[in-house]
Parts: C-alpha cells; structure tokens; sequence
C-alpha cells in the first residue's frame, strides 16, 4: 500500500492535511498548531513503518518551479519563508525524505510565456491542487482530455479565483480577485452582488472570447446571504443563458473544504507510482518536466 500525505499550508494558524492510501483521498483534517500537525504526520509515518511516507506542501507563496520538486537540504535553507513555517519543513524533513512543493499555475509548462507578463499570480499552488483533484475525478468517470476543458471558478463571498483548463491542462488564469469593499457596504449584499455579477461579467467574457470555452465548473466557497440566497445560485441564474454552469464534484462530504489539500496528496511521490494518476502528472508537467519527476526515484 502507498500513504500520501497534502498539506495545504495557508498560514501558521490554519495547515489542513489529506491522507491518501493509492492514490485515494480517504481522510481530512484542519490544524491550528504546527506542533499538532507534525505530530499527525510522525503518526501516520509509524503506523507504516515499512513505507516511505511522501509529502507534498502547498506553500502560501508562489515558489518559481514548473513541476512537483523535491526539498533538498540546500533548497530548504534557501527558501523565503517566516521561521514558523521553516520549523515546520524542517521537522518534516526529519519524517521524510519524499518531501515536495507543488508548483503555482504561472510557472507550468503549459502557460505560454506572455500570459505570464499579464497578471501578477494566474493561480496559486492551491489553486493548482484544486484543479487537480477535478481532473482526477473526471478521469475516474473516463472523460477523455478533450473533455477536461472547462473554466474552473471559485467564488468567494466577495471576490474569485478563475483558472482555464484546456484538454486537461491550466493555460490561463486570475488567481485572486477581490471587492473593494467600503465599510459601509460589507453588508449590503446586493452591491457585492452587483458588483461581482459586473467584474465576472468582464473576466468571463474576455476569458472565453480568447479561449473559447463555455463550460464554468464553480466550487462555491460562500456563505449563506442575509435573506437565505446563495452567491453561486445568484451568479448561474445571471449567466445562465451565456455559459454551462457544473458544480464541482463533491461525493465525499468529509473532504469537502479540502480539495486543493487532496490534489496535493495524489501527486505525493509520483515518480513512483504508475496508472492514471501518473498519466495525469505527465499531461500536466509535460514530458520534459516529467523526466525531473524521475530524478527523484
């Protein structure tokens, strides 16, 4: 058996970690202490004593790799990050020697140089891990590449994150946009409302005119408005008549909330796995970049 771990660090105070056993997502978890989350990961690690764990971390920042790279000892003491979170990689290290980051959207192979100049970010790691745990399910229920092009929005309660995926792989994105909210109207929803139907508006509009694609998959990350609406339902019911709206798959209610953490965990320790998951990590990395997943056999 093969134990994977992901662990979606967004901050010191919030790291949520998914389990998978072959490449299966089977178990989530929320961290608000470090100490807490190393001692998860030393546990699971005794308890297969006979495997090697594999790890991989989504890091708050944008690390400027193309594919899923091993931590050298060198590369870890060379990263910019505050001392928490280089205590932390620094205990793993201890645990592991499978420990990889999992790259942003901007620095993958399959984003044309230019795109690069056009926004600061295109998408987070995170924003990575969550794409790859749709295409995974897509490729459980056969969808060919083909199939997997689709616009892949997360709405937040005031902003969104929006990648493209072409044939099953990321060739644009925005990897945050967000409101500018005045303090007299954070709670008048119908201005957010307002105000994201019109910036969303935009955004898909030049998005598919480039890239023509009319299915959205929306993974909603909002919370109830005053009068009981949600956002999502809002936003499908005004752009009904432009675009295919999919909901994102979520079969296992607990794990919802850790799709990008899970995305990270099919990856971990790739190199030597093999199947779909394998050919998943090549279409998405390239070959060229698939050859440095086999320098770390």
């Amino acid at each position: 058996m093969a134990v994977s771990i992901g662990i979606d660090y967004a901050s010191n105070t919030c790291m949520k970690i998914c389990v998978a056993e072959n490449t299966l997502p089977v178990e989530g978890r929320v961290f608000g202490d470090a100490n807490a989350l190393i001692a998860f990961v030393q546990q699971t690690a005794s308890l297969h004593p006979e495997l090697a764990l594999a790890i991989m971390l989504i890091l708050p920042q944008e690390p400027q790799v193309a594919f899923p790279q091993s931590l050298s000892d060198e590369e870890l003491a060379a990263l910019s990050v505050d001392a928490s979170l280089l205590n932390v990689l620094t205990s793993l290290k201890t645990i592991s020697q499978h420990i990889e980051i999992l790259p942003a959207v901007k620095y993958l192979a399959t984003i044309p140089v230019h795109r690069r100049l056009l926004r600061p970010s295109l998408g987070s790691a995170r924003t990575l891990g969550i794409t790859i745990s749709l295409l995974a399910t897509m490729q459980e229920q056969d969808a060919s590449w083909h199939e997997m092009t689709f616009c892949l929005l997360e709405l937040l309660d005031t902003g969104y994150r929006l990648v493209v995926v072409k044939e099953g792989q990321p060739v644009d994105g925005v990897g945050e946009w967000l409101l500018s909210l005045e303090p007299a109207a954070m709670l008048a929803d119908a201005l957010v409302e307002q105000a994201l139907t019109e910036q969303l508006a935009r955004e898909l509009a030049g998005l598919m005119a480039i890239h023509h694609i009319e299915d959205v998959v929306l993974l909603d990350r909002c919370t109830q408005r005053e009068d009981g609406r949600l956002l999502k339902d809002v936003m499908i019911d005004y752009f009904a008549d432009l675009y295919q709206f999919f909901l994102y798959p979520q079969s296992k209610p607990e794990l919802v909330g850790f799709e990008a953490a899970s995305g990270a965990a099919l990856l971990a320790g790739i190199a030597n796995q093999s199947g779909r998951i394998r050919e998943l990590a090549e279409h998405l990395f390239s070959s060229a970049q698939t050859q440095g997943l086999d320098q770390h056999r």
